[in-house]
């Protein structure tokens, strides 16, 4: 395991965050981000944060996302000061930048997503600006999948994914979403990856407000709140969270929940957990997935009234 270390100089305010050779977009990196936010966080002593890598490193482009992402929250929250050696300063420079989410335009055409290389993190403000990332996130995973009704897809993801976006707007009581969306080859395969994070109220928050109970632990909220038709909106229910899970185990994809102080994880072995994080706290919420776009052996099958989708194997047709 490649851990962040910390190093503290409380004579002079200075917390040291030292980065590890390689990164990897995996359960293992979400955890030392909710360890960083801690640290830095909650450092009364500490008014000075620097960020240190080594000179040559091996990092997911959505993990530096989310690095930058979550150093400009901990900035805007406590005021301290965050310094980033030059490696690590010109490597994020090169390949990953902050855009507003009206200026989101992105096509669905594979190829150019792939030889695109830099990756683009965006800022929505507000319901008005969703529309676009949620469209092109919809299309360009209804095109690269084999379904029996490809347009019933389309719209099955559509409103699946417009809902976590609308979940971020409405139930975090922040304005800003965070979205990311990076095409990438690796080897033969060809993989989307996707972020959305909202710094606000975490599902355990909404979820204890609604049922009005004090006691549940967070993981059980998740557990809750990933439930087919369970929703704290009203008029609302059976769109997000459930349906993208159903459609992620349909194919294989991955999926990384965080908010709070407890995360859900689903592999694309399609294992899946729900647990307590001790190591740290996300504030707010993070969906995170990964799914194959290409070399898929099944067909997707989208039930519209039950609200989730399956896969049949090519191999039994």
């Amino acid at each position: 395991m490649l851990d962040f270390t910390y190093d503290r100089f409380e004579e002079k305010g200075t917390l040291i965050v030292r980065l590890p050779e390689r990164l990897t977009f995996n359960l293992h990196f979400f955890i030392q981000m909710n360890i960083l936010i801690k640290e830095c966080l909650n450092s009364d002593d500490v008014n000075r944060i620097i960020i240190r890598s080594p000179k040559f490193i091996n990092y997911a482009k959505m993990t530096m996302a989310y690095i930058i992402n979550t150093l400009t929250y901990i900035n805007e929250q406590s005021g301290k000061k965050i310094f980033i050696n030059n490696d690590f300063r010109m490597r994020v420079k090169n390949e990953v930048a902050a855009k507003e989410g009206k200026s989101f335009n992105k096509e669905t055409d594979i190829e150019k997503l792939i030889k695109n290389q830099g990756l683009e993190y965006y800022v929505f403000k507000g319901k008005e600006e969703i529309t676009r990332p949620v469209n092109h996130i919809s299309a360009l995973l209804a095109k690269s999948m084999p379904s029996f009704n490809q347009d019933d897809l389309k719209d099955f993801i559509n409103t699946t994914i417009g809902e976590i976006f609308s979940n971020s707007c409405n139930h975090s009581n922040q304005d800003n979403v965070y979205f990311a969306s990076f095409v990438q080859k690796e080897y033969d395969n060809i993989f989307l990856y996707v972020s959305i994070i909202d710094y606000g109220r975490t599902i355990a928050n909404n979820v204890r407000a609604f049922l009005n109970k004090k006691d549940i632990s967070s993981a059980e909220c998740i557990d809750w709140a990933i439930k087919p038709a369970n929703t704290t909106r009203a008029g609302s229910g059976g769109y997000g969270l459930p349906t993208l899970i159903s459609y992620l185990k349909a194919t294989k994809g991955e999926l990384y929940i965080f908010s709070g102080e407890a995360g859900y994880v689903l592999l694309e072995s399609g294992s899946e957990m729900t647990e307590e994080i001790k190591q740290g706290s996300f504030p707010g919420t993070s969906v995170a997935f990964k799914v194959r776009l290409n070399k898929n052996n099944f067909i997707i099958k989208c039930y519209a009234d039950d609200k989730k989708v399956d896969s049949i194997s090519l191999n039994d047709i």
